[in-house]
């Protein structure tokens, strides 16, 4: 599957004779070497992968970049990006061909010594009793929140999909608006979690959201109150609108005391109306003109979205909203 999803890709590149020089080597490569390659091949350069990419950034991972390696093509696919689309999973880190992560872990194992201290995952026994607390230790560690990664992964995911067709205005303008749907994910995901896991963050969101502010009931009523209130609040979580980034901003200082970055706001306010006349107005400015998208300001936008949210990332970790503010 994983042949044929970079098969699929260099064949879009090749129809259309469009597409980033970069993206296309990466494709041609990986399809030349991986045909003939075998698991004992892969197996055997897991432990070099594992040595090269020691101290590599999360934003390393998400950036197309190439590492060749002259004497080692699959070496070097491996380290590599693959600039592919798949709507399943059909590899794991280093493009390891496996479609669960369970073969995955038999793979590192099967290259790992017997001596070797082999660390147990409890996901599931803490998922079952304290996750919030284990979920904290493990993105504190890893520099990033959960939603932040899945937000990177879709914007890598979109501008690769860009990539395949620079010339089709119909996908630009969808990858273009793609990008603020992920930032608009991102700080829903955020903002819910936070205040539905937080008690200090829940009565900040109940004493500054304003609809709130209008209902009254009687104090008898009070426990019904209380017993619906998680709900309540994930139904009007539900129903903002964060890519409003007047109304997100806003949230997010008095409720996450977050600041947003003040350098991407004015761009970023520019492209959410471009996103709004790409949904709401079939592509076009209300005075009719047709909007014209080029992957170049497709790769921008992901730029300024991924620093964006890094900034917003970074605060949330730092301190994690703790209890005593």
């Amino acid at each position: 599957m994983l042949i044929e999803s970079i098969q699929v890709a260099l064949l879009l590149l090749h129809e259309r004779r469009e597409g980033n020089e970069l993206v296309h080597h990466l494709l041609s490569r990986a399809s030349k070497v991986l045909p003939s390659s075998t698991l004992d091949d892969w197996l055997s350069r897991i432990p070099r992968a594992i040595s090269l990419t020691k101290g590599d950034s999360v934003e390393d991972y998400f950036n197309i970049q190439d590492h060749p390696i002259e004497e080692d093509p699959l070496l070097s696919v491996m380290l590599s990006s693959l600039p592919y689309f798949s709507d399943t999973s059909i590899a794991a880190k280093w493009h390891f061909p496996c479609q669960l992560n369970d073969f995955f872990a038999v793979a590192i194992l099967e290259i790992s010594d017997d001596e070797e201290i082999c660390e147990l995952d409890i996901t599931e026994l803490v998922y079952g009793e304290r996750a919030d607390d284990f979920t904290d230790i493990e993105e504190i560690q890893q520099g990033a929140t959960s939603y932040f990664l899945t937000c990177c992964n879709s914007l890598t995911q979109i501008t690769n999909l860009s990539a395949t067709d620079t010339g089709n205005q119909v996908l630009q303008r969808m990858c273009y608006a793609s990008i603020i749907t992920a930032m608009e994910a991102y700080l829903g995901d955020v903002m819910k979690r936070e205040v539905l896991n937080r008690e200090p963050v829940k009565v900040r969101f109940v004493e500054h959201y304003k609809p709130f502010s209008s209902q009254n009931f009687k104090l008898s009523n009070i426990y019904i109150q209380l017993d619906k209130l998680d709900k309540l609040i994930t139904e009007e979580l539900d129903g903002i609108a964060f890519h409003n980034l007047v109304i997100a901003k806003q949230m997010f200082e008095s409720v996450l005391l977050t600041k947003f970055p003040q350098k991407e706001m004015a761009e970023l306010n520019r492209a959410v109306k471009t996103r709004h006349d790409i949904v709401h107005r079939n592509g076009k400015r209300t005075s009719g003109e047709l909007i014209e998208v080029s992957y170049d300001e497709v790769v921008r936008l992901k730029d300024i979205v991924h620093r964006f949210t890094i900034h917003i990332d970074q605060q949330i970790l730092d301190g994690f909203v703790t209890d005593d503010q």
